[in-house]
């Protein structure tokens, strides 16, 4: 029989560690059997009439409560895990799938849920199933692109020997051009002309912070497309600081 306290320690097991944790193959029925043993508990005292049943109620009562909210907790940290594990592997395609920790109807819902994905992403990534202005993308041909001709060089003047180059300056009178008048002309001040920087475009960076990995983490992905891990205990790293701040708050990683 599974006591409220022992129910409180797989909680704790869950939240401090990102992989699924070892519950037992008798868990579910333990805990069914549990909450009805507390259920026939608080009926009985019920039924009786004094000081000491009240206590007896509040304390059941209060345990019944408290222990279906570790319940629930539970069940969610590990349903989180189970569909993380099972889009990491349909996203790698990963022919690795450890399920031995899982209880049997967690393992059910993996199977459904891996086959889910599987099929949702075939249909969106099919080459027969997409087509563009209507024809099939496995029917379209790669455009190549050709660069433009090349413009043929201008012929190069021949260069002129020492007796043709006073015969060719004879016959062609220099044209000079006629004096600017003095109002076109501008004044020379004697400082050269100030190169005026132009504005320097700054790209942003990301944000990165460095923090110690405080327990072992499986790879996973992120919200900006990107894959972290594995991560062992003792780990220093420098990442997004917004994830930093997700696994700090979560009890992961520690703040350097």
């Amino acid at each position: 029989m599974i006591t409220y306290k022992e129910l409180r320690s797989f909680q704790r097991l869950e939240r401090e560690n990102s992989d699924l944790q070892d519950l037992g193959l008798t868990f579910v029925s333990d805990v069914l059997n549990y909450l009805n043993e507390k259920r026939e508990a608080l009926k009985s005292s019920k039924e009786k009439d004094s000081i000491f049943s009240k206590d007896a109620q509040t304390e059941i009562r209060n345990e019944l409560r408290n222990a279906i909210v570790v319940i629930q907790d539970i069940y969610e940290r590990r349903e989180r895990k189970i569909l993380g594990q099972a889009v990491l592997t349909i996203k790698t395609n990963s022919s690795i799938q450890d399920t031995t920790k899982m209880l049997d109807f967690e393992r059910e819902m993996y199977k459904e849920v891996m086959e889910l994905l599987r099929r949702y992403r075939e249909q969106f990534f099919g080459q027969k199933k997409k087509s563009v202005h209507g024809r099939p993308v496995d029917e379209l041909k790669p455009v190549s692109v050709q660069p433009p001709p090349e413009e043929p060089d201008e012929p190069a003047e021949p260069e002129l020997s020492p007796a043709e180059r006073p015969a060719l300056a004879k016959s062609e009178p220099e044209t000079l051009e006629p004096p600017r008048p003095p109002e076109q002309l501008e004044p020379v001040t004697g400082k050269p002309a100030e190169d005026k920087p132009g504005p320097i475009s700054e790209q942003p960076t990301k944000e990165l912070q460095a923090i110690r990995i405080t327990q072992e983490m499986p790879q996973f992905l992120w919200e900006d497309g990107k894959t972290y891990g594995p991560f062992r205990k003792e780990d220093v790293v420098h990442i997004d600081a917004k994830l930093s701040s997700m696994l700090i708050e979560r009890g992961s990683a520690e703040e350097l």
